[in-house]
């Protein structure tokens, strides 16, 4: 449940991200637009693999598909992440060790971690670490209405 509402605020904050990108970016080249549109299915993807499977009255229950099922969501999510510092590297955004391109990298590895975890409690301490770093990446940090 925490991961499609961490999937549908990443899909919300993505508006500010192109706004941004289209403010920053003078001329648009086949380049960028690959990358935002690279980036975009990947976040899709993510919010469309979430979703539970199996409506049955014998369906596992939320936990269960998503053990199943739902953490292939985690895998395009992480992909963007991982490939968000060098994408903002490639439009001239922030620097390589810039708060934002950090934060990309430590959520990238708490994916990687609930992704492969067998115990649920190491799950829900990198979930609820996602949670509160994305936070305040969404608040402080990224992009925002009426940036640049």
């Amino acid at each position: 449940m925490a991961w499609g509402f961490f999937i549908l605020v990443y899909n919300i904050h993505y508006f500010n991200v192109v706004y941004d990108v289209n403010q920053q970016v003078e001329s648009w080249t086949w380049t960028v637009y690959g990358l935002v549109l690279f980036s975009t299915v990947l976040l899709f993807l993510s919010a469309g693999l979430i979703f539970p499977r199996e409506s049955s009255a014998d369906a596992p229950g939320m936990l269960g598909d998503f053990q199943k099922h739902g953490r292939l969501a985690l895998i395009p999510l992480g992909l963007l992440l991982a490939t968000s510092p060098p994408i903002n590297r490639w439009l001239g955004g922030p620097t390589w060790i810039s708060l934002t391109n950090l934060l990309n990298v430590v959520l990238t590895v708490l994916i990687v971690v609930a992704f492969v975890a067998t115990r649920n409690g190491l799950r829900t301490v990198a979930t609820l670490a996602f949670g509160g770093i994305s936070m305040f990446g969404w608040l402080f940090v990224w992009s925002q209405p009426g940036d640049g």
